[in-house]
Formats: C-alpha cells, sequence, structure tokens
C-alpha cells in the first residue's frame, strides 16, 4: 500500500474486536464480478 493511513476506523465500536475476515472479490477469485470489500469485522 502506498499510505501509512488507517483504511477504515473501527473506534466507533464499545467492544474488543478480536478478529476480521477478508472478503475475497474481484479479479483472481473465485468471485470476479463481486463488489470490492474491505475486510468485515467479527464482534
Amino acid at each position: 500500500m502506498s499510505k501509512e493511513t488507517p483504511v477504515h476506523n473501527l473506534q466507533a465500536h464499545n467492544k474488543e474486536i478480536y478478529t476480521i475476515k477478508w472478503s475475497p472479490t474481484g479479479p483472481g477469485t473465485i468471485n470476479p464480478n463481486a463488489t470490492l470489500l474491505l475486510p468485515r469485522y467479527i464482534i
């Protein structure tokens, strides 16, 4: 990545975040026509 700034800020959560899960989409994946997504968080 060319930036050293956060892509998404998770400070709005009241509890700790222990896990994030990448959603594989886009070219070269099994979902090439799906919208590109950032990781989603599991609370």
